[in-house]
């Protein structure tokens, strides 16, 4: 057996994830959270210091102190998946000799909350919202390309001028392992058309390869879209409580009232499984019944 401490582990299931996962800059960065929570845990209560010590009481506990601490149920069942995961890689890898990836524990039965979703109206209303300066050219761009195109904001934000092709209005989003091309509608591609010509170069500094600036002339950063976002949904007088995940939802809804079938909605937004899509079915019937 291997040299089973904590660091070193995680270190170790962090490459993985990196070079063999291939996993996106936001599984990472939310799969790190989770492992950091649990080893702060282990080391503070139990004084922890190697994964052999880990075992199925720990893990219980681990699971009594999140629900103690009101965590909701969502959260705690994805931390409860990647630490899953992690006991998986640790016993294939031989830093432990027990699969503490099989240990059964009581998950709570998430509340499954409906997304919050934007009407037509309130999209028309909410992409006339910037200006024609340079930051409001890039801002009618994005808020175009992530409605029309049902992109996540980290994939919008990941996108390079290599990405683009305007000769065939298509952009290609890449996903972790998944690389999927994505129609420009007429308007999206006039409103990147205009960022291109009128807007983008003034920003660049430093020969930034990413499609969208901030005004440092680097990429934009997920705050800084969330931020921008926000402005211009008080500027339209939206008042529902959105997100930056909101246009993607509401993109989905809108194409499924549009009579999309599933499996192409899926594709399109880079899910696995047309079970990924039932939400937004649901959403669509409860609009109906009010």
């Amino acid at each position: 057996m291997q040299n089973g401490n904590l660091s070193l582990v995680i270190d170790a299931y962090k490459d993985y994830l990196i070079n063999k996962k291939k996993v996106s800059k936001a599984t990472l960065s939310a799969y790190k959270t989770d492992m950091n929570k649990f080893i702060d845990f282990i080391q503070d209560k139990y004084n922890i210091k190697v994964f052999t010590d880990i075992n199925i009481s720990i893990m219980t506990s681990y699971l009594l102190y999140m629900q103690n601490n009101g965590q909701k149920a969502s959260s705690i069942s994805r931390s409860l998946s990647v630490l899953k995961n992690l006991m998986l890689f640790a016993y294939h890898e031989k830093f432990i000799d027990e699969n503490l990836a099989d240990v059964k524990l009581e998950t709570p039965k998430s509340d499954k909350k409906l997304p919050e979703i934007l009407t037509v109206d309130e999209i028309d209303v909410l992409l006339s919202q910037p200006n024609d300066s340079v930051l409001g050219l890039r801002d009618r761009a994005m808020l175009e390309i992530l409605y029309t195109s049902g992109l996540k904001v980290n994939e919008l934000i990941g996108l390079k001028l290599e990405d683009v092709d305007m000769k065939l209005k298509v952009i290609k989003c890449h996903s972790g392992k998944k690389n999927r091309v994505l129609p420009l509608g007429a308007i999206a591609h006039d409103a990147l058309e205009m960022y291109l010509k009128d807007s983008r170069d003034v920003l660049e500094k430093d020969n930034c390869d990413f499609l969208f600036l901030s005004y440092t002339g680097h990429q934009m950063s997920r705050q800084g879209f969330w931020k921008l976002v926000k402005k211009y949904a008080d500027q339209a007088g939206i008042e529902k409580n959105i997100s930056t995940s909101t246009f993607r939802h509401s993109f989905a809804t809108h194409m499924i009232q549009n009579g999309i079938e599933k499996d192409v909605l899926r594709q399109t937004l880079g899910n696995s499984s047309v079970a990924s899509v039932q939400v937004y079915l649901d959403l669509n019937r409860r609009r109906r019944r009010n």
